[in-house]
Parts: C-alpha cells; sequence; structure tokens
C-alpha cells in the first residue's frame, strides 16, 4: 500500500518539477527559436520541444535548461530543412505567387517551372524569400554579401516573369506615344 503512496507522491513531485520548469522556460525557449529563425512556428517547436523533455526527463543528466535549448535548436533545424526541401522541391506551391509582383496572373504550375528553370543559387535565394526570410537572412545562409543576395532574388524575379510573361518591354524615357 505504500508502494502506490509513495509513486502518486513521485508522480506529484514529478508533475510539479515539470510545470515548474515549463513556466519558467517555455517563453526563453519560444525567444531562442525566434532569434534562431523569425519564419518559424516559435511555438509549435517549443511544445514540441517540451514534450521531448517530458518523455526523457528522467534520462537527463545534464542541464535540463541547456538540454531544452539543445533540442529546440535541433527541432528548429529540422523544421527549416523540411520546409527547404518543400520550397527548393517545390512540392508544395505555398506563397509561390508573393514571387512575381501582385498585380500580374500567376498559375502556381507555370511559376514552379519558372522556378525549376533558375540556376541553383538562384533557386536557392528565391526558395528561401518564399519561406519569408529577409535578404541579410538569406545572405547569411548562403554565405554572401546582401547587395549579392539582392542582386540574386532580384535576377530571379526577373527570370521568373520573363518566363511567364516573355521579355519585358522597356520604354525609353523621352519617347512619346505614336497614336
Amino acid at each position: 500500500m505504500n508502494s502506490a503512496r509513495d509513486e502518486y507522491r513521485g508522480q506529484e513531485q514529478f508533475r510539479a518539477a515539470f510545470t515548474e520548469f515549463f513556466n519558467s522556460n517555455f517563453e526563453a525557449v519560444e525567444t531562442y527559436i525566434r532569434r534562431l529563425w523569425p519564419a518559424a512556428d516559435a511555438t509549435a517547436i517549443a511544445q514540441d520541444t517540451f514534450a521531448v523533455l517530458l518523455l526523457r526527463w528522467d534520462e537527463i543528466t545534464s542541464s535540463r535548461r541547456g538540454y531544452a535549448f539543445r533540442v529546440a535548436r535541433h527541432k528548429t533545424i529540422e523544421e527549416y530543412q523540411r520546409r527547404r526541401e518543400v520550397a527548393t522541391g517545390l512540392a508544395d506551391v505555398t506563397g509561390v505567387d508573393r514571387i512575381v509582383q501582385p498585380h500580374y496572373p500567376s498559375d502556381q504550375e507555370h511559376v514552379v517551372a519558372a522556378i525549376h528553370a533558375l540556376p541553383p543559387r538562384l533557386r536557392e535565394a528565391i526558395s528561401l524569400s518564399v519561406l519569408d526570410w529577409p535578404p541579410t537572412r538569406i545572405a547569411k545562409a548562403m554565405r554572401l554579401p546582401v547587395r549579392t543576395v539582392h542582386g540574386y532574388l532580384s535576377e530571379a524575379r526577373a527570370r521568373i516573369h520573363e518566363h511567364l510573361y516573355g521579355p519585358r518591354r522597356r520604354r525609353h524615357v523621352g519617347a512619346e506615344d505614336e497614336e
């Protein structure tokens, strides 16, 4: 009878310890994830992180806080890689219509074909852009200067536009309309 009571007390102590740890660290872990990757669903990744901690609570021999941050980093990287595979493989074209200017109609299949036709560096830059990465973040990930990334994004958009609508017609400055 005592063993059942002791087990119950142990469960209560575990629940209290985990709840205290969760309440005091969840926001910090969520903020850390947002700093790693601003476009991530930080709340969902943080929840997954604490689910792992809950399952492995007794196995953690080092600092639980440090362990939480390591798990959060790995979960964030996994999510980034999953999204990057989707974006570069373009199995999911959500957000692809943001690549071209919004006043142009875009058929997603044609946009996907246009993206596939891009050189690898341009395709990578535009794919990260679709994931809501700012150019500074893309530059860091691709190990390039920010100006180069801006150039890549501009070139990628121009090539996609050309693929979809043909070459742009440039109007000469000072040209008069002929009627």
